[in-house]
């Protein structure tokens, strides 16, 4: 199973796709919402999109709303230390992210909460 991570912090990026990796999932990664849209565009098996909320450009609840739109069936994850903003609790309410994940994550957390989003058929070695 494939999982995109778009976060404009390379640490945080690395530390994600490292941690997928050993769990068994296959991890792309993409430092700003365009980046991710491009990965998207040209690779449309990727169940999932885990997105960091604060980016340059465009935030993370506003590139979820627009793979909701272009691609409704995907799982779309939030990364933020910043749940309390009214944005985000908005895109929670309205069905924009399937899972808000505070920073600093646990890792068996998200993994958890990746293999429950991704069904039985999902890998995960943790």
């Amino acid at each position: 199973m494939k999982i995109l991570c778009v976060d404009d912090d390379g640490n945080v990026l690395r530390a994600l796709k490292r941690m997928l990796q050993m769990a068994g999932y296959e991890t792309l990664t993409a430092s700003s919402a365009q980046e991710g849209m491009n990965i998207l565009m040209k690779d449309s098996d990727i169940p999932l999109v885990i997105s960091d909320y604060h980016m340059p450009q465009v935030n993370g609840v506003s590139f979820l709303r627009d793979i909701q739109s272009t691609w409704p069936e995907k799982g779309r994850f939030l990364l933020t230390g910043f749940a309390g903003e009214q944005d985000v609790k908005k895109a929670a309410v309205d069905g924009v992210i399937h899972q808000l994940i505070d920073k600093p994550w646990g890792d068996e957390e998200l993994l958890t909460c990746i293999a429950n989003k991704l069904g039985p058929g999902a890998t995960n070695n943790f």
